[in-house]
């Protein structure tokens, strides 16, 4: 369970580019009485009783301080290059080109049902918006279908962007572990179909150059082959030797 000044201090120095600032009054006489801790940190998440620094680890992303207590996430996709074509400006930095997940507590559950007494869990109402190439939609709302998320909007956010991108909105209700867990799944199949996908491309582009180079050996072969017979020629001429061939003896027998 993270508290204001605990959660801010966890949040890393720099999220996407933008800075922030942290600042901590004491107040309170001597060092042995116990006073009035102030926190001022621009946008803190306490998140309530949810672990929002567990969440972003296991997303493998970046808390965002939220000043009303939800628990709100970035998570930026790794090998994925998106341009503005008109201006050539990259966009990866920006949030809304990224996944953001925000988790909102609801209730307090106990493992057997109920509100009271045995092991709490907390419910959330979750969020999500997964950031997506065009040729990844099919995957992501399949396997959305099949977890704990709810499909509620497809929408772009740019144009002309490169490669073309898609968002999906997404809903939750259920422990805030359940939630991220399927979403990594999600995101974990994404990063490898992508990486699968650019693999291949790199294969098929060495195997076009090793034809290429196949070719020009060929050729060189049959240079060298044609060399030979030029040399054939001028043994002839010389009058070396006769197995260069009709063209050599006649050559031969002018000169």
């Amino acid at each position: 369970m993270l508290g204001t000044s605990v959660l801010g201090a966890s949040v890393s120095p720099t999220a996407f580019g933008q800075q922030q600032q942290q600042q901590t009054t004491n107040t309170g006489g001597d060092q042995n009485t116990t006073g009035t801790t102030t926190t001022n940190n621009t946008g803190t998440s306490t998140a309530g009783t949810l672990d929002c620094q567990m969440a972003a680890s296991t997303l493998g992303g970046l808390v965002i301080p939220n000043p009303t207590g939800v628990c709100d996430v970035a998570v930026p996709r790794q090998g994925l290059q998106v341009q503005d074509n008109s201006t050539g400006a990259s966009l990866n930095g920006l949030l809304v080109i990224n996944p953001l997940f925000e988790f909102l507590p609801v209730s307090n559950q106990t493992a057997g049902g109920g509100t009271t007494g045995g092991n709490q869990t907390t419910i959330v109402y979750g969020f999500a918006e997964f950031a997506l190439l065009e040729e990844e939609l099919p995957l992501a709302v399949g396997m959305l279908s099949n977890s704990s998320w709810n499909v509620v909007a497809v929408h772009n956010h740019d144009t002309m962007e490169i490669p073309k991108m898609i968002f999906v909105h997404a809903t939750g209700t259920s422990d805030i572990t359940t939630l991220t867990s399927d979403a990594k799944t999600l995101l974990d199949s994404l990063t490898t179909d992508m990486q699968s996908q650019q693999g291949n491309q790199t294969s098929t582009t060495a195997g076009g150059g090793g034809t290429t180079a196949g070719n020009a050996t060929n050729a060189t072969t049959t240079g060298a082959g044609n060399a030979t017979t030029a040399g054939n020629a001028t043994n002839a001429t010389t009058g070396s030797g006769t197995e260069g061939g009709g063209g050599g003896e006649i050559l031969g027998g002018i000169l």
